[in-house]
């Protein structure tokens, strides 16, 4: 019987049961019983929590290829999953509802599917005894990182402005000259009025690579260990069930923050430090609050539709679109002066999308699409004709056949026409239903004139929905001298729904219709980019 072995650990320092010996064992294991493991069926993940529900990779191509093979031998059941117990139970039984047979190796168990009282009990108990551990595990690796904290070790990654350098068993933070110059070159000109895009155009400028933009240089000005203070223990890594937080990670309550003086980190001097506060709060005191409405999301039409020759997105700016690269990096970061008019764009890319597949030509042409030999009568013609030459030939093969020819290649022949002769007749006894073509045209109309009215309508969101659905984006604008953006506009979002209900012996559908391409000009309204 074809056998799997699944092996993981959570950390990546050596631990007694590492997945090499975890295979190892389950290898023996599966070699008492007389099961075959095949290589490409040994799953492994390193240093993944096995509360993890999107990074154990080995153990989701595992749940994928259930059907290759017939056993899953494993260590234990902590192996496979230290989710809560309902979750981890539920991913066994769901293994075993499948097919697959579950071997726990370090006790020669066997995993017990049986819908029983005493089944469900010992195994969501043992599942949650494993969840326990983790738990406390979790617990454990937190209290003691609070406690690196507190004497001033580090205690995550590296911090740009400092050097990383080990000391007996823990790893302390100095200062580096270099970055540091830098650090203090940010807050000096954000405290003398320079804002955050100028500040980062002007690092850039002097950086062989670029890599500040705005966001970066507000880090930098709002990270208290520049002024002397370690804050830990703002976020939650994790959630209750032990799974990373995708995203930002929510923070927790300050009355949990751990705040640690070391002034011998600081590398900003506390007068400019006060400045820059003053203008940081300024900053916030002028922007809407958290009672006050901040808008719904996206605001333009092609906001991120376009992308440069950089590789980044346009967005707009005070009206005009412009590479988001070159407006949050500067020029040093990309070369792109284009810059276009936001309502002219808009209205150009929506000209052009209309006539080419929201117009009557077409409709024309979906309907020529679908017109097939006359609704298939041509078509019935020639399985007619085909089949008078089938029984022909198949008559013809039954009389040599009787006279006991050479058997083998005849019945061969024969049961071949047999064949072809009972598809003809499958394909002849289908009815032929006219296409009602009025009503056809009708509701493609009427989906026109649908999506006309949301193209044009004030609800931005919506009309962006139409357009991922319409093209394929993002368009990519390649010509500094002649602009032009080049778009592939996909018929199957205004006639899905409508085309493969079309009764016609090819039953044609939307994707036998061509896509269609947008070819725009884009004209070069300004040369310089807003500042």
């Amino acid at each position: 019987m074809r056998c799997a072995i699944y092996a993981r650990k959570s950390t990546r320092q050596s631990v007694a049961e590492s997945t090499v010996r975890q295979v190892e064992n389950a290898r023996a294991f599966a070699a008492v019983k007389g099961w075959t493991v095949a290589d490409d069926h040994v799953y492994v993940d390193e240093a993944v929590s096995g509360a993890e529900t999107t990074k154990l990779a080995a153990k989701q191509r595992l749940l994928a290829n259930l059907s290759a093979f017939h056993i899953l031998v494993m260590q234990a059941p902590d192996r496979l999953s230290r989710r809560d117990g309902v979750e981890a139970f539920g991913e066994l039984k769901s293994i075993a509802a499948a097919g697959v047979q579950i071997f726990f190796y370090a006790d020669g168990t066997r995993f017990d599917p049986a819908n029983t009282l005493t089944a469900n009990v010992t195994g969501f108990l043992r599942a949650e005894f494993a969840a326990e551990f983790r738990r406390a595990i979790a617990q454990k690796t937190s209290e003691a990182m609070i406690r690196r904290a507190k004497l001033g070790w580090v205690t995550g990654k590296k911090c740009y402005g400092y050097d990383h350098v080990k000391c007996d068993g823990h790893v302390e933070r100095v200062i580096n000259p270099t970055e540091a110059a830098v650090v203090r070159e940010i807050y000096k000109r954000y405290a003398g009025g320079d804002g955050y895009k100028a500040i980062a155009y002007a690092l850039n400028a002097k950086a062989r690579t670029p890599r500040w933009s705005s966001g970066s240089v507000r880090s930098v000005l709002t990270r208290g260990l520049y002024r002397g203070l370690i804050v830990y223990n703002k976020t939650k890594k994790r959630d209750d069930d032990g799974s990373r937080h995708r995203g930002r990670q929510p923070r927790r309550p300050k009355s949990e923050w751990v705040h640690v003086a070391q002034p011998e980190l600081r590398i900003v001097d506390a007068a400019t430090c006060e400045a820059v506060d003053q203008r940081l709060e300024a900053r916030r005191l002028a922007s809407p609050g958290p009672g006050r409405p901040k808008g719904s999301g996206v605001k333009h039409l092609l906001s991120g539709f376009i992308r440069c020759k950089c590789g980044a997105v346009f967005t707009v700016l005070r009206g005009s679109y412009m590479c988001s690269q070159r407006r949050t990096k500067g020029p040093t970061a990309c070369t792109s002066s284009m810059v276009f008019p936001a309502a002219q764009i808009e209205q150009i890319f929506l000209d052009a999308l209309e006539a080419a597949c929201l117009s009557p030509k077409f409709i024309n042409e979906v309907m020529a699409a679908c017109a097939s030999d006359d609704d298939g009568v041509g078509e019935r013609v020639a399985l007619v004709a085909e089949r008078k030459t089938l029984v022909k030939e198949i008559d013809n093969l039954t009389r040599v056949v009787a006279r006991r020819g050479d058997l083998v290649p005849l019945v061969d022949a024969l049961s071949d026409r047999v064949h072809r002769l009972a598809g003809i007749d499958q394909k002849l006894a289908t009815p032929v239903v006219a296409q009602d073509r009025e009503m056809l045209r009708t509701a493609l109309e009427c989906r026109r004139a649908d999506w006309q009215s949301v193209l044009r309508g004030p609800n931005i969101a919506l009309t962006r929905q139409v357009l991922r659905n319409l093209c394929d984006l993002p368009m990519t604008i390649h010509n500094q001298a002649r602009p032009k953006w080049l778009v592939n506009v996909k018929p199957e979002g205004i006639l899905n729904g409508l085309i493969a209900n079309v009764a016609s012996p090819r039953r044609p559908t939307i994707h036998d219709l061509p896509v269609l391409t947008l070819h725009g000009p884009c004209k070069r309204f300004a040369t310089s980019s807003p500042k």
